[in-house]
């Protein structure tokens, strides 16, 4: 039986960090998948990188990128991405670990493929974790709606305790693995 769990939150409330405590929680070895993590200079945020479970790096997004489709004051580098993500999430149904996908949003819905592969992984019998973007968007309003997906608004409020709140959907998860 599938069981999906998806945080959202506004930019920068702790997503991620979220995503990687429950990594350790469940052990890498249980996963696949990928994080993403911004990319500072001194001063800001200048782009975003996709990270493997196993360290592998690709920038899918730069304020430096030139050409091509541009989110806000980033550059996406969508077959980047695609290819990336793509093989780190290649082989799920074969393997009896937890997917890890951070983030579904609107720079990885620019993906044909990936938004299929998304489809399939989320309509199967998966184990998934993962971040869902938090404001409206035609395609992850659809996904939101899913059966079996349980979507986790992350606040400021509780960022810090939502962890303990769904310990118990963890370690469902973590026996389904």
């Amino acid at each position: 039986m599938r069981n999906i769990i998806l945080f959202s939150g506004e930019p920068r409330i702790g997503k991620t960090t979220i995503i990687k405590k429950i990594i350790q929680m469940v052990g890498e070895c249980n996963c696949i998948g990928f994080y993403t993590e911004e990319v500072r200079n001194d001063f800001d945020r200048i782009g975003f990188d996709c990270v493997s479970l196993d360290g592998k790096r690709q920038r899918i997004a730069d304020v430096n990128l030139q050409g091509g489709i541009r989110i806000g004051r980033y550059g996406i580098n969508v077959k980047a991405f695609e290819e990336f993500a793509l093989q780190t999430i290649s082989n799920y149904s074969n393997r009896n670990k937890i997917i890890i996908i951070d983030e579904i949003g609107p720079i990885q819905l620019l993906s044909t493929k990936f938004k299929q592969e998304i489809g399939n992984i989320l309509s199967g019998n998966n184990c998934v974790i993962g971040t869902i973007f938090y404001d409206k968007h035609p395609d992850i309003d659809e996904i939101k709606k899913l059966p079996g997906i349980k979507v986790y608004l992350i606040t400021s409020e509780n960022k810090n305790t939502i962890l303990e709140n769904i310990f118990h959907n963890i370690q469902g998860l973590i026996s389904k693995a």
